[in-house]
């Protein structure tokens, strides 16, 4: 990720960190703690934050996001070389949640998971 800022950077694409948006100020600008910021592309990485960014500049009036926290659990030693690749559902349009899957890391353990709990706070 480091070398990707870099050639990034390399290109003029600049990187805020820790900057709050206070508020749109024209059509391709807006005001931040770090000052007024004049951009031909801007792309929104606030995380939680990022409906509530998203509805300053007057897009997805009609969502808010909803946090959830997932916890996985890790396959026993016995399971564990059963699963070679990594496993996920077939996606249900009308529960729109990845749902639980298999992931393999790159130490070889495998996980299982997430749950969905609302994290809110």
């Amino acid at each position: 990720m480091k070398r990707l800022r870099e050639k990034l950077e390399q290109q003029g694409v600049t990187f805020l960190f820790d900057t709050k948006v206070l508020k749109r100020s024209g059509e391709r600008e807006i005001e931040t703690t770090q000052g007024v910021i004049r951009f031909a592309f801007l792309y929104n990485c606030a995380r939680a934050h990022t409906d509530t960014v998203a509805k300053r500049f007057e897009l997805a009036d009609g969502y808010a996001l909803v946090p959830f926290k997932g916890i996985y659990w890790k396959l026993n030693e016995e399971a564990n070389p059963k699963i070679k690749p990594n496993i996920y559902p077939v996606p249900d349009v009308s529960l729109p949640f990845l749902d639980v899957h298999l992931t393999r890391v790159i130490s070889g353990e495998v996980y299982a998971g997430p749950t969905a709990i609302p994290a809110y706070g």
